[in-house]
């Protein structure tokens, strides 16, 4: 993945990891559904209840201490 985003993307490795990650992401270690850590999980459960007033948030970014 570094070499990658070294050769064809042009990123350093602290470019690469200060790239917050995107709901639309899918990984095909996971059959390409939807990864989520607890807080990712809440915000996006609190996203499609509305609780945003339609304000789009990116939920991959939230953590449990963001929630609580």
């Amino acid at each position: 993945m570094t070499e990658y985003a070294g050769n064809y993307l042009h990123l350093s490795i602290m470019d690469l990891m200060a790239l917050p990650e995107d709901d639309a992401w899918f990984y095909e270690s996971n059959d390409s559904k939807p990864v989520f850590a607890p807080g990712s999980f809440v915000a996006a459960a609190l996203q499609a209840y509305g609780v945003f007033h339609g304000e789009k948030i990116n939920a991959s970014e939230f953590t449990v201490k963001d929630i609580y």
